[in-house]
């Protein structure tokens, strides 16, 4: 239920968009682990795509470059992936997102708004091309990676979460369109994690802000990792999985209580 069979011995697909790095890398090791041929998704850094590949345990493992804002470039992964792939995805896990704009939005300018809102067109992109076969084929599972501001508002960080709310929408409501074909589709948000290169910077600084102001709200002493999200992607495309759907898992060292 909600997954794709396979014959005995042959291994399942699962396209991870972002897994140049952080946490489309941590899912990609874990899809990996499960026994997945990945299709590693990126944009420009090819270079530490082709290392998160090769690293990975088992074989067929396949990396693409694509701008998926960008028609041509999604038609050009669809092709790849046809042409390369031992069979098409059953798992897709939407890991892209561009560096975060920071800003009030009365400075807002339609240039930002335009690179912010790429992500919610990457995400379209991956659902048009990839889950018309899942439906078809009676079974798959998309994850969208999101981020605790999309229902969390901090000041300077509007439009980051704008962008994030708009791709659970979009997860949620897939979710509701798909399910009679045995297709999931669900969310996991992570918070801050432990080992970002964003440290926090001045007390101007957006994310520094909400560093401060969650810090003490958190349940758990320590911050989750890359890898802490990669284990909850594994789970929500495992047959454990098969009765969640249009969920939003948050993965934040319980913010959410505080």
């Amino acid at each position: 239920m909600g997954t794709l069979a396979r014959p005995a011995g042959e291994a399942p697909v699962a396209l991870v968009a972002g897994a140049s790095s952080g946490i489309g890398s941590a899912v990609a090791h874990r899809l990996a682990a499960d026994g997945y041929r990945c299709i590693l998704h990126c944009r420009r850094n090819r270079v530490h795509a082709d290392a998160v590949a090769a690293g990975l345990p088992g074989t067929g493992h396949l990396v693409a470059s694509a701008d998926l804002t960008q028609p041509p470039d999604i038609t050009r992964l669809v092709q790849t992936v046809r042409r390369h792939a031992a069979k098409w995805p059953s798992v897709v896990v939407n890991c892209a997102h561009p560096t975060p704009h920071t800003g009030d939005l009365v400075d807002v300018t339609p240039e930002a708004w335009t690179t912010e809102s790429g992500a919610i067109a990457v995400h379209l992109a991956l659902i048009s091309a990839f889950v018309p076969p899942m439906v078809a084929a009676r079974g798959g599972c998309l994850v969208a990676i999101s981020g605790g501001l999309a229902r969390r508002h901090s000041a300077g960080l509007g439009l980051y979460g704008a962008a994030k709310a708009a791709v659970e929408v979009l997860t949620r409501t897939l979710a509701l369109e798909v399910g009679r074909y045995g297709v999931r589709a669900n969310v996991v948000a992570p918070g801050r994690l432990a080992g970002w290169t964003d440290e926090p910077g001045p007390e101007t600084d957006p994310f520094a802000r909400l560093d401060a102001a969650t810090k003490d709200r958190r349940a758990l002493p320590d911050l989750p990792t890359a890898g802490d999200i990669a284990e909850v992607v594994g789970f929500l495309v495992s047959p454990s999985a098969a009765g969640l759907s249009g969920h939003i898992i948050d993965v934040n060292s319980g913010e959410q209580i505080g």
